[in-house]
């Protein structure tokens, strides 16, 4: 790989990390003395110092648990420190870049200065890497992931202005109400509970690898980073009224098809959703109520296509115009022999006539309004019961435990916002649904109540996947999170 091609290969750093274990203030320590003799301080503000320190050194630890040839992008603009919402207080840019200094001179990272070009206006943040020195400092104080957090303070309701030209969402301030203040509360309390969960990915080791190439492949993504686990709810448009899903959960952003994967203090989890959801909201706002068995996807000259008919009208809500969508269809999609994008267009405008004025409107980002609403009320519910769920926008991964508790607080939910039935729809699995590289168990009998869960692994068989290699990660993973909970939370 190439110079530039590796820098590249970054994550930039979050000034929210944060640690209340005794091995990251032992290590912050040490650090923190190494500033103070350097520069020869008689006098300076050991709080401000250790805070920047543990927030650097907490973010080139996970970056490197993440990919261990990944850099930390780090602004050293002093107008990034400024404080504001959006910006932890734990950070201040002239203690930073000092501790910055110190780090680079006592080579405890590699560096590569950034630059701005302001002729074409663009520049490369600056980028930092943990060196082999500390790294195994890292491993003398038994640092791990599941000591980090984020700092409670963090804002979890953020405010978007609309989409400029180059695709870029800026982050506003505004007036809190009691509204955001009633976001907030909620979101603290859901994050409360995440924080003290083990959430984690039973894949064998190699299949991790590949999911995080998929990831590193997409300009959008990042491999995995196991200490995402705060919510927080993003709004669009500048409006309260706009968007407002759940987001920032590691868990929403690896492919759909790994999710059945998901653990939940090391229990098997499945994923309930809502079928057909802003569908049926835009009916119910026609005053209109759809049969249960309504297939919103279903057209004829389609019939062996249903999946793009489905990403097609999912596309025809969200565009705002209507040549946007069109555009969007024919680009992405591939349609049966002799139909086209605008055919589609026109065929779903015919299958659904009372709801065709909302199409190519940008409907869909107040629709998702909407479905943050009953994502939020569906979470409150089971956290209130102490039960962890994983929001992925209008689905929710739960325990197989606890499937039988989250439908009807689902439909519930539903029912509460949108004023009509809503229908639940449990999230099909591939054909290696259970574990990658193990057997497919028998259905229990009560299929019912149960649908989709296999009879638990027999005895002989649990012990050939404990002792299983190909999980050393999983298990390493494990281990830490269940010292760190005997440890600390007793």
């Amino acid at each position: 790989m190439d110079k530039g091609k590796a820098l590249n290969n970054s994550k930039l750093l979050i000034d929210a990390r944060w640690s209340e274990a005794v091995e990251v203030d032992k290590l912050t320590n040490i650090i923190v003395n190494k500033v103070k003799t350097y520069y020869k301080f008689e006098r300076f503000s050991q709080s401000k110092y250790r805070a920047n320190t543990k927030i650097l050194l907490l973010n080139l630890f996970t970056v490197r648990e993440v990919k261990s040839n990944k850099y930390l992008a780090y602004n050293l603009n002093s107008v990034w420190f400024t404080q504001s919402r959006y910006r932890n207080h734990n950070i201040g840019y002239d203690v930073f870049v000092k501790v910055v200094k110190v780090l680079i001179e006592l080579k405890y990272v590699t560096n590569e200065k950034g630059f701005y070009d302001s002729f074409t206006g663009k520049g490369k943040l600056s980028r930092m890497r943990a060196t082999p020195k500390l790294v195994r400092l890292f491993k003398s104080h038994n640092i791990t992931t599941a000591m980090i957090v984020r700092d409670q303070a963090e804002e979890v309701v953020i405010l978007r202005k609309t989409k400029d030209k180059d695709g870029y969402k800026e982050t506003i301030d505004y007036v809190d109400t009691d509204t955001t203040n009633q976001m907030r509360s909620n979101l603290a309390k859901i994050n409360q509970l995440l924080s003290n969960t083990w959430v984690d990915l039973e894949v064998p080791d190699t299949t991790l690898v590949e999911i995080n190439k998929q990831l590193d492949r997409k300009d959008d993504k990042q491999p995995i980073d196991f200490t995402r686990r705060k919510l927080k709810r993003i709004f669009s448009n500048s409006s309260f009224e706009q968007g407002g899903r759940f987001y920032h959960g590691w868990w929403q952003e690896i492919p759909s098809e790994f999710r059945q994967y998901v653990t939940i203090n090391g229990k098997r989890t499945r994923e309930l959703d809502y079928s057909g959801i802003h569908i049926r909201m835009m009916y119910a706002m026609e005053g209109v109520e759809l049969a249960d068995d309504f297939d919103p996807y279903q057209l004829e000259d389609y019939i062996t296509h249903r999946k793009q008919v489905k990403q097609a009208l999912n596309t025809i809500i969200n565009a705002k115009t209507k040549d946007e969508a069109i555009n969007s269809i024919n680009k992405k999609l591939t349609l049966p022999k002799g139909r086209n994008a605008n055919d589609l267009y026109k065929q779903l405008e015919q299958r659904h006539p009372k709801i065709k004025h909302y199409f190519g409107t940008g409907e869909g980002i107040k629709l998702q309004y909407m479905d943050s609403k009953i994502a939020e009320a569906v979470m409150m519910e089971v956290v209130e019961q102490g039960i962890a769920v994983l929001p992925v926008h209008d689905s929710f991964i739960i325990r197989k435990s606890r499937m039988i508790d989250l439908n009807p607080i689902m439909k519930q939910a539903f029912k509460r916002v949108v004023k009509v039935e809503g229908i639940t729809d449990l999230k099909e699995l591939s054909s290696e649904a259970t574990l990658i590289n193990e057997k497919q168990r028998p259905l229990v009998k009560d299929q019912q109540q149960y649908p989709g869960i296999r009879e638990p692994a027999g005895k002989d068989e649990m012990w050939d996947i404990i002792n299983n290699n190909d999980y050393k990660q999983y298990k390493r993973r494990e281990y830490e999170w269940y010292e760190m909970i005997t440890k600390y939370k007793e």
